[in-house]
Parts: structure tokens; sequence; C-alpha cells
């Protein structure tokens, strides 16, 4: 069964999602989904366009924004939030583990909500991004008037 972390009423991640999960995924009433992994991470692990096609057969809307886990930088946080705010919610985003996902929602917030406001939503969805605060302060130093 998938386990779906949810961290907002618009947002939600999780692991490696498969092609047996859509119909769960339409069910819980998710409207979007976001793909943050790079196709052949590990072996057996279903490319995002044979996931796609099953998401576009239940009408839902499809991104592929893959990311290395080691590389995240602003810019992919605000490229991940541009993609929150054209999709339809609530959006499920998932990676391998769902901390790449959450870690894109972090960067993307770091402009505009505290660093412990962050960390609250992502400690409650279970994540544990202690890792990026530093880079997350970074970004909102350079954004408070």
């Amino acid at each position: 069964m998938l386990q779906i972390c949810k961290i907002n009423n618009h947002l939600s991640v999780s692991r490696q999602i498969h092609i047996n999960d859509i119909s769960d995924i339409v069910v819980a009433g998710y409207r979007s989904i976001i793909c943050n992994r790079s196709d052949n991470e590990d072996l057996g692990q279903p490319s995002f366009a044979d996931i796609e096609i099953e998401i576009k057969k239940h009408n839902l809307e499809a991104r592929w924004q893959p990311v290395c886990a080691g590389t995240l930088q602003e810019i992919h946080g605000r490229e991940f939030g541009e993609l929150l705010n054209i999709l339809p919610s609530p959006v499920l985003a998932y990676c391998r583990s769902g901390t790449r996902s959450i870690m894109l929602w972090a960067l993307f917030q770091a402009r505009k909500r505290s660093v412990s406001d962050i960390l609250y939503y992502t400690t409650r969805a279970g994540y544990d991004i202690s890792g990026l605060v530093p880079k997350l302060k970074a970004i909102k130093s350079r954004y408070e008037i």
C-alpha cells in the first residue's frame, strides 16, 4: 500500500509510485502528479513515460521534474513552485522516498515562510530535512526586508 504524507491541503509526497497505485491515488482525490525522479535510478523502477500513460487514462495532470537529490538548488524549488501554481490541486509529488519532493517544496517556501515553519510541516509529514536548513536560511535572508 502506498504511504502518502500530507504536507498541506494542496500537496502530499510519497515514495516511488507504481502503475497499480494510480487508481488509489485517484480515489484519494489527487488531481495532479509530479515526478521528481530521473528514470533508471534503480533497477526495476517504472519509467515516467509508463506512469504518465496510466495517469492520463485517469484524467490526471502529470509533470516530470527530475532532479538529483544531491544537487538541489533554489532554482529547482522555484520550478517546483511554478508547477504547484499551475497544476490542479491537490498534487502528489513523488521520488524514491519522498524526501527530494519535500525538499523541493521547502526550497520553494523559503522565500515566504520561516525556516521553523517549513520544518514544522516537513517533520509533521515524517521527513528530516535538517541538512537543508543552511540553504533555506540563506534563501530566506536574501528575501527579508
